[in-house]
Formats: C-alpha cells, structure tokens, sequence
C-alpha cells in the first residue's frame, strides 16, 4: 500500500472547515448560540480569550460655544477615515515624542478644522479605553476616558 503524501488531505480540510464555518455562521445568526467551529471567528488568532484585553480608540471631540463636547465620527465625512484615524495616531506620536505645544495644537486644530468645518473651536484629543470589548452593547459602553490634548482657538 502506497503513502499518500501529508498534503493530499488538504483538499478534505479545507472543504470541511468551509461547511463547519458555513454551520457556525446560520447557527450564530438563526439561533444565537455559540458556534460549533472554532476556527470560524478570527478573534481567535488576533484576540484568543474574546475580548478581555482592554481595547483603546482615540477620538477627536469639538468643543463648542456652549462647552458641550461633540465626538468627530470617524464616518469618512471630512476626511477619509482610515486617513482620519492615522493623522489622530500621528498626534498621538506627536505627543507621546514631547514636540511642542504649538506644533502638536496646529496639527490637531488642522484635524479638527478639516472634519468639522469649524476653524473657531476647540478640539480634545481622548484616548477610549475600553475594559471588557466582548460586552460592547448597542445600550452601554463601559470605557476609561483619558485626555492627551486640548487645543486652543488660535
């Protein structure tokens, strides 16, 4: 009797992870109970306990007349949003490096002025900390708060 060669099951494989993925997703979205595959969810490789490692977002709020805080979606309204969430990391770098106020309030008015279109109003600079990203509901959100910039109006 012949060996057959490892990789000549990889065929088998492959078909049986597509059918076990294709079980996992109708049970997830008819039943709502947990899949049966365990390789269907991509948490897996990037966050293998689902979602107990903090999760941090930085955000961009406006400060208005009224000095009510208004969140800068990232909507892709403005600027484009993964261009959006790069130049707010970039600020981040810019602060984190201890550049000058000056440049670090310049680069973040810029920001702010091209997604609000807004040039009198103050921006904030907030890092999200969020604790426990598996039990983000559509209702509550439970995260930390920590200021890393407040600009000027000029």
């Amino acid at each position: 009797m012949k060996n057959k060669p490892l990789y000549y099951y990889t065929q088998y494989l492959v078909l049986i992870s597509i059918i076990l993925s294709i079980i996992s997703y109708g049970k997830e979205k008819i039943f709502h109970s947990k899949e049966i595959y365990p390789f269907f969810w991509w948490q897996l490789f990037t966050n293998p306990v689902k979602g107990t490692t903090p999760f941090t977002m930085l955000r961009l709020y406006e400060v208005t007349k009224e000095n009510d805080t208004i969140r800068l979606a990232n909507n892709g309204d403005g600027i484009d949003d993964v261009a959006y969430t790069s130049l707010l990391n970039e600020a981040n770098e810019k602060i984190n490096n201890d550049e000058s106020y000056e440049t670090i309030n310049k680069f973040i008015r810029g920001i702010g002025i091209e997604k609000s279109k807004k040039s009198n109003q103050k921006f904030i600079l907030v890092k999200e900390i969020y604790k426990n990203p598996i039990n983000i509901t559509s209702e509550h959100h439970e995260f930390d708060k920590e200021i890393l910039f407040i600009t000027t109006t000029r």
